[in-house]
């Protein structure tokens, strides 16, 4: 009997405090945002329009973390389809696994999930929340909010305290298309959710901006390039790069050391002059808008597609802190090479996720030797 009440007694404790608990806006200055990645609207929701965002905060004195969303704009998205969020929640005896949630398909201004549990309130977890996104190949993302993440608001325990995560010191930007978004090659089935076979997570991006030691933001297009225009009714890079989406222009900063952009694939069946042009077109631009020093990185493609067209450009726009990676041909009929390789197992054109590592090789490898030749000081031993 005594058990049942203190049971009773508990229950009661933590719905009284749930319900005295206060959602905590994305626009919350202790949340980091991924740079050029989110939207915030005006009453504090973040959207990330075609995934690869994320955002981390810590937090202590909750036994719980729920996160609403809106799957309102969503709607036309079959449940399967639908945009998913990656949550790993870190503590001294939590080993911050992953867990993937995926948006309800219900049509709701505000859908509850919770995405941790069993928390100690005695302990600071940090926490690590990256959009997958949803179905971005259907309908339109860039006159409407099809497949947009929209994050409304954390809620945890009254109480509970935010702080600041430990950042890395410099700050990236990535553009891409499929293999940035990151689709792996597997064909799509009923049975299967969007974020098994597309996850911005575990693309090269990742891994380059943690060797790096920055904070990036990753932002792609499937179907995209230089003249090509994207899934979703996105237009050409040069036409899109500088919007969340057609009627949400981005403001930067002069708060970039890098910038990453790898588009060329896409542009396979594209006129060479056309993509030339539009190189040449976009570096004075994007100059315009990062800053003197920002440093610019055009990675060409493994299977060397529209490499000569993409040199010319950067030769054309004689930006001194403009620069290109090449792989080389050592790999290049990894992909391309008219059907399933080692590399790209799932339709012979995407790498799988293991082998995104080709890019995070020689991407690393070249930005690094270039960074010294120009006498920028190496990253600190142990800084985050």
């Amino acid at each position: 009997m005594k058990a049942a009440l203190a049971g009773w007694i508990l229950a009661m404790t933590t719905a009284l405090a749930l319900a005295a608990a206060a959602p905590i806006p994305l626009s919350d200055p202790a949340i980091f945002l991924s740079p050029y990645s989110w939207r915030l609207t005006p009453d504090g929701a973040a959207i990330c329009p075609t995934g690869g965002g994320y955002l981390k905060f810590a937090v202590r004195g909750t036994t719980q973390l729920t996160l609403g969303v809106n799957t309102a704009i969503n709607q036309g998205l079959e449940a399967l389809l639908m945009p998913s969020v990656k949550v790993i929640v870190s503590g001294p005896m939590r080993d911050g696994e992953a867990h993937y949630f995926q948006f309800p398909a219900n049509g709701q201004a505000n859908t509850e999930i919770t995405v941790a549990s069993g928390l100690d309130p005695n302990v600071t977890y940090q926490v690590l929340l990256q959009a997958v996104g949803g179905d971005g190949r259907a309908m339109s993302g860039w006159t409407g909010t099809v497949f947009q993440t929209q994050l409304n608001h954390f809620t945890a325990d009254a109480g509970a305290v935010l702080s600041p995560a430990q950042l890395r010191p410099k700050r990236a930007l990535f553009f891409g298309a499929s293999y940035e978004q990151a689709y792996f090659g597997g064909a799509l089935r009923p049975d299967v959710p969007m974020y098994a076979l597309v996850d911005a997570s575990l693309s090269w991006p990742f891994f380059v901006a943690f060797g790096f030691g920055c904070e990036y933001g990753q932002v792609a297009c499937g179907s995209q390039g230089w003249v090509r225009f994207g899934n979703g009714g996105y237009p050409p890079f040069p036409q899109s790069w500088d919007h969340f989406d057609q009627t949400h222009p981005k403001r930067f900063g002069s708060d970039l050391d890098y910038v990453f952009v790898h588009l060329a694939e896409n542009d396979n069946a594209q006129d060479p002059g056309a993509v030339r042009q539009a190189v040449a077109a976009w570096i004075p631009a994007a100059r315009a808008a990062f800053g003197p020093r920002t440093r610019i990185f055009l990675i060409l493609s493994l299977p060397q597609i529209r490499s000569e067209p993409i040199r010319a450009g950067l030769a054309d726009a004689h930006d001194a802190r403009t620069y290109l990676l090449d792989p080389g041909t050592e790999y290049q009929r990894v992909v391309f090479a008219g059907g399933p390789t080692w590399a790209a197992p799932g339709d012979g054109i995407h790498l799988d996720a293991i082998h995104q590592g080709l890019f995070t090789a020689f991407v690393s490898r070249q930005a690094a030797a270039i960074l010294a030749r120009e006498g920028e000081p190496p990253r600190e031993a142990g800084s985050p």
